[in-house]
């Protein structure tokens, strides 16, 4: 959800104070018909700049789908997180922007 931030341009840090309802609202307003999630090779740890080739994980992995709450959410169980322990996918979840329900046969 957050790569949709791009489309405001200028300054975003304010944004950044209450960065998952702010996704949520922008999420709210500029609709994705299509997530795609590159996860190729993730960085794990010393993000987002001071990242050493030690703290990539090569997981040739892409996730495309329709419903952004949902590729967020898997692709927080990439790092290891749970997608209710994410503000931000909670919150997009919570205004109906999609679904953090990863269950079988829920995705497509």
């Amino acid at each position: 959800m957050k790569n949709i931030m791009g489309v405001i341009g200028g300054n975003r840090g304010r944004l950044h104070q209450n960065i998952a309802e702010s996704l949520a609202d922008i999420n709210s307003v500029v609709h994705s018909t299509l997530t795609l999630v590159d996860a190729t090779r993730i960085l794990v740890a010393n993000g987002p700049q001071g990242g050493r080739l030690e703290d990539v994980r090569i997981l040739d992995t892409l996730i495309a789908s329709a419903d952004i709450v949902a590729a967020d959410a898997y692709a927080a169980t990439l790092f290891g997180h749970r997608p209710e322990e994410i503000p931000t996918i909670v919150a997009g979840a919570r205004r109906g922007l999609g679904s953090l329900d990863l269950s079988p046969g829920r995705l497509a």
